[in-house]
């Protein structure tokens, strides 16, 4: 059989145990004799998720989205759209990687906002570094990348870049009205606005009656208790809402998933958003939500077109 394939598919799921292996994923398609079938699993434990990417090799699809650490490799010479995304940074050993995999890129995305853990280290050692070369990237996207991406692709001793490449990077400004409408709030109804990192370590320790006797506040405990529980996934534990048993979440994930169900929903606008994440999550903000849907650079270009155009299905063969 003389076929390819290019599947991709995203799960919202609590537990990691589920997941398919790429050997699982290889019986599946054993009767692809006469090319090679490639496939890469990634489980994003912070936001309860994961993705699967299955494809057929040699790869004739002009694009490849969401690239992340545990990306298998091999040459794609006939990409010329990337977008990298991970809950793990980053380093300049994977730019390299993407630079020489995909020689022909025109567009490229990176989706992480963590910070890069050899930068300091290089600077430290006074490191001189391979620079990892773009020669036709026309268009470099940073918006919802961390400020350690701007180094690694704006330093010449890091990256080459090709004259004339349009840069688009906002996320801070998002981050910026985000912190803003939160501070506009009363007073007593900013810290449980949103349920950040340090608050939901907090909640857990409440609920563990592990609170310190500076934190001991009776009304918190009483809120803490009536609001949330724990679940054991995996090693970890997750908070989540005590209702329904939904995972909260994060304040400082809320972009990551905003823009992934977002895109999911083809940019259908806040009601198919809100009936996503009702799905998978709660303790969600509806007006940060807003503030995203407002900065979306897509819809933006939508609204800008004043002709309605008739929009056709694309369909990867392969």
């Amino acid at each position: 059989m003389n076929a390819t394939c290019n599947i991709r598919s995203t799960n919202y799921s609590l537990n990691q145990t589920y997941l398919p292996s790429n050997e699982d994923i290889k019986q599946t398609f054993k009767d692809f004799k006469y090319n090679q079938v490639i496939s890469c699993v990634d489980y994003f434990q912070a936001s309860l998720y994961s993705q699967c990417h299955i494809y057929s090799y040699p790869y004739k699809s002009k694009y490849y989205h969401e690239i992340t650490n545990n990306f298998p490799g091999r040459l794609f010479k006939y990409v010329n759209i990337v977008s990298l995304f991970d809950g793990r940074p980053f380093e300049h050993e994977f730019f390299l990687q993407i630079a020489r995999l995909f020689p022909y890129m025109k567009k490229l995305t990176v989706d992480n906002r963590k910070a890069q853990t050899n930068k300091q280290c290089r600077k430290s050692k006074n490191e001189n570094i391979t620079i990892s070369e773009y020669h036709h990237l026309t268009l470099l996207s940073l918006e919802a990348a961390y400020e350690d991406y701007l180094d690694e692709f704006l330093l010449d001793t890091k990256t080459y870049l090709s004259n004339g490449v349009n840069l688009l990077a906002n996320y801070e400004t998002l981050k910026k009205q985000a912190d803003q409408h939160i501070n506009s709030l009363n007073i007593k109804f900013q810290e449980k606005a949103v349920i950040t990192n340090k608050m939901n370590e907090k909640i857990i320790a409440c609920l563990q009656n592990n609170l310190s006797s500076t934190e001991n506040n009776s009304r918190f405990i009483s809120w803490c208790r009536n609001s949330f529980a724990l679940r054991v996934i995996g090693t970890r534990q997750f908070l989540c809402d005590i209702k329904f048993g939904k995972p909260i979440l994060l304040y400082e994930n809320m972009y990551d998933i905003y823009k992934k169900i977002h895109t999911e929903t083809a940019h259908g606008g806040r009601d198919k958003c809100l009936d996503s994440l009702l799905i998978n999550y709660s303790w969600f903000n509806k007006d940060l939500l807003q503030i995203f849907l407002k900065n979306c650079s897509s819809c933006q270009k939508r609204k800008s077109i004043l002709k309605p155009m008739l929009s056709k299905p694309i369909i990867a063969l392969g």
